[in-house]
């Protein structure tokens, strides 16, 4: 198969899958795995040893380690520690309505 009909192949499943109801987010991972081991399909090889398991450590790893995405989580002052924090307990109503008040 060449490769742009390739890639509208993988558009016009991404497309339909997400609109069956599938997560974007679970789509787009598993099209990515499916259409990677395509891509670098070698039937000299057995199928565990595909290239594809190697680059997706190789992306897991580069994900944990970037500071930009570390930066998100615990930069401006812990804000995002705070507001996970804001989600675990309900706040009462009184405190609602000093918050209302105070916008």
């Amino acid at each position: 198969m060449s490769d742009p009909a390739l890639g509208l192949l993988m558009l016009t499943l991404i497309v339909i899958v997400i609109m069956m109801g599938f997560p974007t987010a679970f789509t787009l991972m598993g099209l990515g795995m499916m259409f990677g081991f395509i891509a670098f399909y070698d039937p000299s090889q057995s199928w565990a040893h595909n290239k594809i398991f190697d680059l997706m450590v190789e992306r897991t790893y580069g994900a944990m380690t970037n500071e930009v995405l570390l930066s998100i989580l615990f930069g401006k002052g812990d804000s995002f520690l705070r507001c996970s924090n804001r989600l675990r307990k309900p706040p009462s109503f009184r405190e609602l309505a000093r918050w209302v008040v105070a916008r």
